[in-house]
């Protein structure tokens, strides 16, 4: 929403032509630009667009809410509210927002955004958001005392004063509706082209199947309140059923938010009583001469909505009881007495219950108890009461709704004018010369005593003979000589008043009716015995129309879901109308006591409408006023079009030019002296210092302020309209600076305790330095003498192993010479590291390797090798091995020659490695291209160019890692041809290490690791060396270019299988490779070669049957990897004459194990070879190691051709080496002889 312009002329009180055609030119000239709201001084002039637009929301409130001054913006409805809620504060006056003008000028939506504005700023913090709910009760007085009229959709048909109550700081505390003057003959009939309130129109829009049967409705069309006539339907277009449909929702909303929750039931029920209830026709039976009931099914619907007995309402109907000094008379009534019997239930119903849901609102909005406000408490009060009415058929309500709006013409005239004047005479100030028009007469011919229309209209209502032509004629006989009354020639009861708007003529008929407003005692009677509670609280009278609370009752209306009422039980022929005619006609005969009957008001609609509008004057009077004054733009109410005759007729009626022209002579603000002071004193004396109450005072805070166009009468300081402003905005910047001053002082404290609290800081620290650098003395003594010893323990061992290298190199070269054989070059056969230097200077004292350093300091320094690689970063996996996630299942490296560049942890069963441009990962894909190495050479450049689709990894059911070539150029799998140090599967050595195209190939076998901790087992008496398993967890994937050396390849990846390296402390895993190997140490030489021969048949049909996914001879994954029964394995240990514990391990000892947490300790690189011997596997490159025949039969499904063709070859070295021992036994035997 945006905020209107600021034009020039926003206040017509300044210009210079103030003649009636001026005006009227500058209201059309900004109307024509979407500009409605003008000032004429401090009275604001609204005209009605038609159509809702945008200058209205949240944000344009604040703005008006947060200004200054209200005259730097543009006219605007928010500015009234701001306005007086602004004097409410700073005056602690009573404000009173009167809102006027003729039906369709738009008072209503005008309230509403009123109430809206002061609600925001309020600002109020109960939990109960008062002030949201005072705004929230609009659509529910709408939807019952709102209706369409000719010249308004939404016409309020009742006079509404709310007053919105505040504490001393301006937060809401309560609210008050009072409601005036409610139009009740619209319940039973509308005028052409008219409607009834909003309420039943809602209800056929908005009610459910359900409850449209459970209310005995049908089409709208059936019911004569909702019916239009002449065969049209209720709702003209989707549109209008739309919207009442929505106001439906509104209005449930409403109701359960002021607390009708529990009623609402119980309100529609009343209200579909009440259209049944209109329903019901009257006929004269000339047999029975009597009056009888024509729909008496519509008197079964009512009777049950309303809680009644059928027979009873149709009684109370048909007859009527009059009491006659001091005796009961009881009759039968004419079809037009019925009728008016039947209306007057309608219209009592219906004002009741809305009277009491005004009390509710009251209950819920914290409205003060026993008409009593708080003594503190400032009230601002809000008037919306239906504007003058001119209709080609005025009646009663007319004349209660015009003779009401000249009263508020009066109050206006009398502030604006009469009381203005009077106080510049009493004050010494002269008085400009302005004339008004002053309504008086008219005023005197409403309200005079004893002749006076209402007085005269009170009297025909006593008398039993009186008739509207009488009281026509009577009121012609007393006003003939009055020039605002004129008498009509016509022979109907018509007369003319000439109002303060123009001149509207009045049809008397039915207004004798309508004041008596008194229902029989019959009627009342019947409703005080309803079996609905709400019904018995609306006709028992009550003191100030107290209510009972609704959740204290502990009946409630109940009705069937489904099918209409039972019938009475009746007799053949007999109706309702016969039964009851029945039960008159004994009534009448009978001659017994009387019974108790209730008491009857005799005050009639005139009495209460003359006493509420006293009341709401009162009000209005101990206020200071603001004005709205509503315009309509057009009696077609379309939007853009100025109807300049209209608007000319409603400015004069409503004395808005009279209006301009004291506003700008006259002084519209007056102000006791001592209020003024009080008020205004800091603007020239110190707060603190006592100020004298006299004139010269205030002039000096005039001066002070620059005011000058000001007069001072004795008691009072006047003010122009725009002085008041102008006055608030110097208050404001005094306590905007008293606020500077105020923050600076309290700056000051803050910035003290704050550099205090500093200074401490500061000493804390200097105390916790001093404390660390003794640390770090200490700490630095403690570290050299550890690097001393380090070193020492290090020449040590450098020392014992050269020693038991020597040795061994004697042992081997006696040997050979024993045998006669050539010697063997001085090393071992094999090539050991050199674990001084590994120890040395694989890891510095920083944690840091020495490859890392070369590359900062010498650039040509060699590469490391693979090993040296991959002990590094399975160091760095087991550091933080606790914080890996249990779902990652490899880690995978990436290098570029020997210098990690990136790591991933991989959850995904799937990862693909490529080249391709996109992000680095995203769980299931790493872009190498992405990936950023400020070290990268040109060659490793041109080869990542080349990776393309690259690679895909996944991971299989029992853990084995299966690689995918997704792109033309090749992926090698290092080492390929060592295969005794990996865990390699046989298609690996079948491609010998490079991956065909889009062809799975097994990088990692699972089963093979098995092997090799069964191969560890064996070796270490049952405690594998977990190092060399470590390091056959690793599998390397060079893409593009293989070199020799790990350390030398462009690019390259190395994966870290964890699920190899959560097998290796797995007890569960470890028991069944030893059930492997003791089956395999239970088998005989022949055994084994059968079974090798078993092996290569299976392998033989296998291949004959690989299209076939599964088969006897190639089982299912599940049967391949099951064990062999440990119970089995334990009875052949027993039958061979062994001992289970020292080849298996028993279940208590499983448990055992398992339930202790496995630490991985981390050792330095030299004691991870404290056994340079071991040829088994690992980082020693063991060629001819024993092995390899064990790893191949352990697990027979996993055998191959390749694998059993290299058990072979360890065979034949193994029957070799016996041959050489006993070689070299007969020599030592023939040396000893």
């Amino acid at each position: 929403m945006s905020t209107p312009e600021k034009m020039y002329g926003d206040d017509l009180a300044v210009l210079s032509d103030l003649t009636e055609e001026a005006l009227l030119q500058e209201l059309k000239r900004r109307y024509e630009r979407n500009v409605i709201y003008t000032y004429l001084g401090d009275i604001l002039v609204a005209i009605n667009p038609n159509r809702m637009i945008p200058i209205y929301g949240q944000e344009v409130g604040i703005r008006y809410s947060k200004a200054k001054q209200l005259q730097d913006l543009p006219p605007h409805i928010y500015a009234i509210a701001s306005k007086s809620y602004r004097n409410l504060i700073w005056g602690r006056v009573n404000q009173a927002i009167l809102v006027s003008g003729e039906s369709g000028a738009g008072k209503t939506e005008s309230t509403k955004m009123i109430l809206a504005q002061i609600a925001r700023m309020s600002k109020s913090e109960e939990p109960t958001k008062l002030a949201e709910q005072i705004v929230e009760v609009n659509p529910l007085l709408e939807a019952f005392g709102n209706a369409k009229t000719t010249m308004n959709d939404n016409s309020s048909r009742f006079g509404k004063l709310i007053d919105v109550m505040f504490n001393k700081h301006g937060k809401i505390i309560g609210a008050k509706v009072t409601e005036h003057m409610l139009e009740k003959s619209r319940v039973v009939h509308s005028g052409l082209g008219e409607r009834s309130f909003h309420i039943f129109y809602y209800m056929f829009a908005g009610l459910s199947e359900n409850e449209f049967n459970r209310y005995y409705l049908t089409r709208p069309e059936h019911y004569r309140i909702t019916d239009p006539g002449h065969a049209q339907p209720v709702f003209m277009s989707q549109t209008d059923f739309d919207h009442h449909r929505s106001g439906f929702e509104e209005l449930k909303e409403a109701l359960n938010d002021t607390g009708f929750s529990q009623i609402v039931d119980l309100i529609f029920a009343m209200m579909a009583g009440i259209l049944h209830l209109n329903n019901i026709d009257f006929a004269a039976d000339p047999e029975l001469q009597q009056v009888i009931i024509v729909n008496e099914d519509e008197v079964d619907y009512s009777s049950r909505l309303l809680s009644l007995q059928a027979e009873d309402l149709a009684t109370v109907l048909l007859m009527t009881t009059s009491f006659q000094r001091g005796e009961r008379i009881i009759k039968m009534k004419s079809v037009s007495e019925a009728s008016d019997g039947r209306d007057a239930l309608c219209k009592a119903l219906y004002s009741r219950l809305f009277s009491w849901i005004v009390q509710k609102i009251n209950d819920a909005l914290h409205a003060e108890e026993n008409g009593q406000r708080p003594a503190d408490a400032g009230v601002i009060s809000i008037l919306d009461m239906a504007g003058f009415e001119n209709f080609q058929l005025n009646s009663f309500e007319q004349l209660c709704i015009n003779s009401a709006n000249e009263q508020l013409q009066s109050y206006f005239n009398t502030y604006i004018f009469s009381w203005e004047l009077q106080e510049y005479h009493l004050e010494g100030i002269k008085q400009p010369k302005i004339k008004f028009t002053n309504n008086k007469e008219i005023l005197g011919l409403f309200f005079d005593r004893p002749a006076g229309v209402f007085a005269i209209l009170e009297d025909e209502c006593r008398l039993h003979t009186s008739s509207e032509m009488s009281f026509v004629e009577k009121m012609n006989r007393e006003f003939a000589k009055r020039d605002v009354y004129q008498k009509s020639k016509s022979s109907d009861p018509i007369f003319t008043i000439t109002h303060y708007a123009g001149q509207v003529t009045y049809h008397a008929r039915g207004f004798i009716e309508k004041n008596r407003e008194t229902l029989g005692v019959n009627f009342l009677s019947l409703m005080q015995n309803s079996h609905n509670w709400l019904i018995n609280d609306l006709f028992i009278d009550r003191p100030q129309r107290e209510t009972r609370d609704i959740d204290k009752r502990n009946s409630a209306w109940t009705v069937p879901e489904w099918g209409k009422p039972n019938m009475p039980t009746l007799g053949p022929g007999e109706t309702l109308s016969k039964r009851a005619g029945k039960r008159i006609k004994q009534g009448m005969n009978k001659d017994r006591p009387l019974p108790a009957i209730p008491s009857v008001s005799g005050a009639t609609t005139s009495v209460h409408f003359k006493k509420s509008l006293s009341s709401l004057m009162e009000n209005l009077a101990s206020s200071e006023p603001q004005f709205i004054r509503c315009i309509r733009a057009n009696s077609e109410k379309q939007f853009g079009f100025f109807d300049s005759k209209l608007v000319h007729k409603q400015l004069r009626n409503t004395g808005v030019f009279e209006t301009i022209r004291i506003r700008k002579l006259g002084f519209p603000t007056r102000l006791h002296m001592q209020d003024f002071i009080n008020r205004y004193k800091a603007i020239a004396f110190p707060v603190t210092e006592p100020v004298e109450t006299n004139a010269a005072n205030c002039d000096r805070i005039l001066r002070k302020a620059q005011l000058y166009d000001c007069e001072i009468g004795k008691t009072k300081v006047f003010l122009r309209y725009w002085h008041v402003d102008h006055l608030n905005m110097y208050m404001e910047n005094f306590v905007s600076n008293l606020r500077t001053i105020q923050s600076r002082i309290r700056m000051f404290i803050a910035r003290k305790q704050f550099i205090d609290m500093m200074q401490y800081i500061t000493y804390c620290k200097d105390e916790v330095f001093k404390i660390g650098n003794m640390v770090a003395t200490s700490g630095d003594q403690l570290y050299h003498i550890m690097i001393s010893t380090d070193d020492l323990d290090k020449n040590h061992y450098r020392k014992r192993l050269e020693e038991e290298e020597n040795k061994r190199r004697r042992q081997r070269q006696s040997q050979f010479g024993r045998r006669g054989l050539p010697r063997q070059p001085q090393q071992d056969l094999y090539d050991r590291p050199d674990y001084y230097t590994m120890g040395e200077s694989y890891y510095n004292y920083h944690g840091q390797s020495e490859y890392q350093q070369s590359l900062r300091y010498e650039p040509q320094v060699r590469r490391r090798p693979l090993s040296h690689i991959a002990e590094e970063s399975l160091s760095h996996l087991y550091k933080k091995w606790h914080s890996v996630d249990p779902d990652a299942w490899c880690k995978i490296i990436y290098l570029e020659r020997d210098k990690i560049v990136q790591k991933f942890y991989i959850l995904e069963r799937e990862v693909t490695i490529d080249g391709r441009p996109g992000s680095e990962f995203d769980g299931e894909r790493i872009s190498l291209s992405y990936i950023r190495n400020v070290d990268r050479d040109d060659e490793t450049a041109s080869i990542l160019s080349y990776v393309g689709q690259g690679v895909k990894l996944r991971k299989d059911m029992d853990g084995s890692i299966t690689a995918t070539r997704l792109g033309k150029n090749p992926v090698i799998v290092r080492d390929h041809d060592n295969p005794a140090e990996h865990c390699f599967s046989l298609e690996v050595l079948n491609h010998e290490g490079r991956l065909p195209l889009h062809v799975p190939v097994k990088i990692f076998d699972m089963e093979e690791f098995k092997c090799q901790m069964g191969i560890q087992i064996q070796l270490n008496d049952r405690n594998p060396d977990e190092r060399v398993l470590r390091y056959q967890s690793v599998t390397c994937l060079s893409l593009v270019k293989d070199e020799k050396e790990a350390g030398e390849t462009p690019c390259w990846l190395l994966i870290i299988n964890l699920c190899a390296l959560r097998a290796i402390n797995d007890n569960t895993v470890r028991t069944h490779v030893e059930q492997r190997l003791v089956e395999l140490a239970n088998r005989t030489e022949e055994e084994q070669e059968l079974e090798l021969e078993k092996q290569e048949k299976n392998t033989e049909l296998a291949a004959r049957n690989r299209q076939r996914q599964w088969s006897k001879l190639n089982p299912r994954q599940g049967i391949q990897s099951s064990e062999a029964p440990l119970r089995k394995t334990k009875i052949d240990l027993l039958k061979r004459g062994k001992t289970v514990g020292g080849n298996l391990s028993y279940s208590w000892e499983i448990d055992a194990q398992n339930s202790q947490k496995h630490r991985i300790n981390l050792e330095d690189v030299h004691q991870r070879y404290e056994e340079p011997g071991s040829q088994i596997g690992g980082l020693q490159g063991s060629r001819m190691g024993p092995g390899s025949v064990l790893s191949s039969i352990m697990y027979p499904g996993s055998g191959s051709s390749v694998r059993r063709d290299w058990a072979k070859v360890k065979v034949a070295i193994k029957q070799e080496r016996r041959l050489d021992e006993e070689q070299l036994e007969e020599l030592a035997e023939e040396e000893e002889l």
